[in-house]
């Protein structure tokens, strides 16, 4: 398994700098974000979409949201899910570190295993959420971060 400080896979768009989400800069400039890998009794992945009239709107993602200051990557997890999804995980292992670059921004996207301990999913900057396999996986129209997180994903199969 990957250290959130390895070497990790980068990945270009150019409309990145638009559609990327702002705030929680450290001093390299570098957004740090977390991402959770929701796995459910059957095996399938949560995945969400990014409601019309937010960043990224129409890209699907693995649901997280920014590291604030001073805030750990695993309690910045558990709070972004509370927030943005209205449910209780439990964060697991460390899964991939995917960092997405362009000329204006660079973001670095920690993904970690989470379990749905409780709570019924709603939905606030999403418009829907799925349970997908990972057969599937890369059959959604992923954003660009997310995409290096996939690939490691199917790579475990």
């Amino acid at each position: 398994m990957s250290n959130p400080h390895d070497e990790a896979p980068e990945s270009t768009a150019s409309d990145a700098a638009k559609n990327a989400p702002h705030g929680a800069i450290e001093s390299t400039d570098r957004l740090r974000v977390v991402a959770a890998i929701v796995v459910a009794d059957d095996g399938r992945i949560l995945v969400t979409r990014r409601a019309p009239g937010e960043r990224l709107a129409g890209k699907w993602e693995f649901p997280g949201g920014k590291i604030e200051r001073g805030e750990s990557p695993e309690a910045a997890l558990s709070r972004e899910i509370r927030e943005e999804l209205g449910i209780e995980i439990q964060v697991g292992s460390f899964v991939a570190k995917s960092v997405f670059d362009d000329a204006r921004l660079s973001i670095e996207l920690l993904a970690y295993e989470a379990r749905h301990l409780s709570g019924s999913i709603e939905l606030s900057v999403h418009d829907r959420a799925e349970f997908v396999t990972r057969a599937t996986l890369r059959d959604v129209d992923f954003a660009p971060a997310d995409i290096p997180i996939v690939d490691v994903l199917c790579d475990r199969e």
